[in-house]
């Protein structure tokens, strides 16, 4: 069982593709550290669900990068709408950025940042697909 606090796996699915899994606290302006489990990888999709909280109507975002604060390359584009996630049994999908067609990133984190609050204790799980290499 998964609790909606500052809990951080990594799931290896077959033998190049992985789920890595941190959950993001959307209350807080700043950056959750992704610890990525191979040398090399690709970003292929992103997922948001487990919603704590309803967030029909919410202004707050996540954006990924390969650096702290907004630095680096930008892997996962703005999420755009939460509102999907109005229970926690909810998901949406977010594809990478557009900056991640074709690169392999050797980063051993990525960085989830938290540019808008939602304005209340909220917590939602972001899990990001892909292959890796050794």
């Amino acid at each position: 069982m998964i609790t909606l606090k500052n809990v951080s796996k990594i799931y290896k699915l077959e033998e190049n593709d992985f789920i890595a899994l941190k959950n993001i606290n959307l209350n807080i302006i700043g950056d959750t550290i992704i610890p990525m489990l191979y040398n090399e990888y690709k970003i292929e999709k992103v997922i948001l669900t487990r919603a704590s909280v309803n967030l029909t109507g919410t202004s707050a975002n996540i954006i990924g990068f390969t650096g702290r604060d907004g630095t680096g390359t930008q892997v996962i584009d703005g999420t755009g709408s939460l509102s999907p996630l109005d229970t926690p049994s909810k998901f949406t999908e977010c594809f990478p950025a557009s900056e991640t067609n074709n690169n392999i990133f050797t980063q051993e984190s990525l960085y989830a940042r938290v540019s808008v609050v939602h304005g209340s204790s909220a917590f939602v799980s972001l899990y990001i697909l892909g292959a890796g290499f050794i």
